[in-house]
């Protein structure tokens, strides 16, 4: 069955919630977005999730994004990583870690996010930015490769529009 880029959001919902995806009310996934592995995917009411969006999740891991965040096209959520092995092959025993993004969260296009990674709310990840395992705090902007906190982001009354 085809879909169009960016319509039919019920029935893409439908179709992810039987393949056993949390998604709350309002999700939009758009054209080519998938998910590889078993482990739980969560993704919260009114988010956007772009073109080509990536979910690698063995056992394990899992990904839970919060409400009204916006994921760019061609992001990858990666809870899938390895061990370092010996000399023959330093890819060794596989490993799966968690990835937990706030709420109101603006993913960049094309930004990698890894296992091990939890991004506070109302945060900005730049496009193209690599984001490897560690914490970081509410409301900054991470970019770089890899990212790394380059901006704190003022809170403003959002009827602003700032």
């Amino acid at each position: 069955m085809i879909f169009p880029p960016t319509r039919l959001f019920a029935a893409k919902r439908a179709l992810w919630r039987i393949c056993g995806v949390y998604l709350g009310h309002g999700v939009s996934l758009n054209q080519g977005c998938r998910v590889v592995g078993s482990g739980p995917v969560s993704i919260g009411q009114g988010t956007w999730v772009g073109i080509d969006a990536t979910f690698i999740v063995p056992d394990g891991g899992g990904v839970s994004v919060g409400s009204n965040c916006d994921i760019g096209p061609g992001v990858l959520f990666n809870c899938g990583s390895h061990a370092i092995g010996g000399r023959s092959r330093r890819a060794g025993a596989g490993l799966s870690k968690p990835i937990s993004v706030g709420d109101g969260v603006w993913i960049g296009a094309r930004a990698v996010i890894l296992g091990g990674v939890d991004i506070g709310s109302g945060c900005v990840v730049a496009a193209g930015a690599v984001v490897l395992p560690d914490s970081y705090p509410e409301h900054v902007l991470l970019a770089g490769v890899p990212a790394r906190v380059v901006k704190v982001i003022s809170i403003v009354d959002e009827e602003v529009g700032n």
